[in-house]
């Protein structure tokens, strides 16, 4: 056999090896999992402080938008939204063969920031898990300074319950400090917030903002 049929022979053999190799070890590799698919309480776990976190901020939704409800109203309505997911979601978990225990309480509530203490235990053949936490839903807003009263030019930022910048707000307006009537505000987006150009004066050293947010939480500041 000539040298070039050797060559062939040899790199023949090479590849069914590497070929061979990689098979057993994919093959020896766990599935990949997807969270539709996983069904132990590790994501399950994880899942029920996400959706608690935005129960709370469906309540701050609601809150934020009807400035007449006041901290007894808001409470009732917290408790009573946490109250219906956790039913749901220990119902849930004891389909599985798991057993969850939750309690919670408010913290503080207001119509622009909520926070709740959230207390779970997931009870697995594979252990227990238990986690204590607050969950926060808020909107800040604040004026990073005005460069023309008339017309009326100022910044302002608006950032979320952990200082992460608010990004596509879904309705602004600017309102005069001093004499509290509203201003038709063509508001542009910058790296750094948001910049307004009001009609009108804005009569003073300060403005209010009234905004809300791509979550529909409305937040008044300045």
């Amino acid at each position: 056999m000539n040298r070039k049929g050797q060559f062939f022979i040899i790199s023949a053999v090479f590849m069914m090896a590497a070929i061979a190799a990689v098979f057993f070890y994919l093959s020896a590799r766990p599935p990949i999992q997807t969270p539709s698919l996983i069904s132990d309480g590790d994501y399950l776990f994880r899942n029920i402080g996400e959706e608690a976190h935005m129960t709370v901020e469906l309540v701050l939704e609601t809150a934020s938008n009807n400035l007449s409800m006041d901290q007894g109203d808001i409470t009732n309505l917290l408790n009573s939204e946490l109250n219906t997911y956790f039913t749901f979601a220990e119902g849930f978990a004891a389909q599985r063969g798991m057993s969850l225990d939750t309690a919670f309480s408010p913290v503080s509530v207001s119509n622009q920031s909520i926070t709740a203490q959230i207390n779970l235990t997931l009870s697995t053949q594979k252990g227990v898990m238990e986690t204590s936490f607050n969950t926060i839903s808020e909107i800040n807003i604040s004026n990073t300074g005005i460069d023309s009263t008339s017309p009326c030019q100022f910044s302002f930022i608006v950032e979320k319950e952990y200082g992460e910048p608010e990004r596509g707000l879904s309705a602004y307006v600017g309102i005069i400090n001093s004499t509290g009537h509203s201003m038709g505000c063509t508001v542009n987006e910058t790296t750094s917030g948001y910049y307004a150009n009001c009609t009108g004066s804005c009569g003073g050293s300060s403005v209010i903002l009234d905004v809300t947010d791509f979550r529909g939480i409305h937040g008044i500041g300045n």
